[in-house]
């Protein structure tokens, strides 16, 4: 892996993060627009917490089984598209089922750019790149918040998309990811 490939891994996990911060802020007014109680909200939040935990297990077997980059392009496009339903929740119940499908959905990104920081370094420069990802995810956690504060009292309607314009972006510097990392096997085999 370049080091342009994992600078674009960095950037996809930051960006993930931010999305996923981005909606907490707004999250008290859809809930409001929905009339839900402040019980109902925590399961919001909760629900898809536990999702992600409890699936992560599969996710993992299924990237050692299919590999690390398919369960990537899985997880970022079940992420996408959760905030994409959620523009059709229109109740609790609906509300709740989109985020535990997106979280089930979403819960192989994070492991599988891990395990591919992890697979393709050494044992020397690999505590320093799985550093950095750890950093670009806990920095896309707190920027996603603050841009979700800003925007939500004036958006709300359109806070939760506000951060998944870049969404294609992911996925195409991810297929750059993947198209290297094969040029690079088909290299080395050859």
């Amino acid at each position: 892996m370049t080091k342009k490939s994992l600078y674009l891994l960095y950037f996809i996990t930051f960006l993930s993060m931010t999305g996923y911060g981005v909606v907490l802020p707004a999250l008290p007014y859809l809930a409001a627009s929905l009339d839900l109680s402040s019980f109902q909200m925590g399961t919001l939040i909760t629900g898809w917490a536990l999702a992600q935990f409890f699936s992560v297990p599969f996710w993992g077997m299924l990237a050692d089984r299919i590999g690390k980059k398919p369960v990537l392009l899985i997880g970022l496009g079940g992420f996408g598209a959760a905030f994409l339903l959620l523009m059709a929740a229109n109740s609790y119940l609906s509300l709740l089922l989109i985020r535990i499908i997106g979280a089930i959905l979403s819960s192989g990104m994070q492991p599988a750019a891990m395990a591919l920081v992890t697979n393709l370094y050494d044992k020397k420069n690999r505590s320093d790149a799985i550093a950095k990802m750890g950093a670009a995810s806990g920095l896309g956690f707190l920027c996603g918040p603050l841009a979700g504060s800003l925007l939500s009292p004036f958006w709300h309607d359109c806070t939760i998309f506000a951060f998944r314009a870049f969404k294609p972006v992911g996925h195409s510097l991810c297929m750059d990811i993947h198209s290297r990392g094969s040029a690079q096997k088909n290299s080395k085999t050859a």
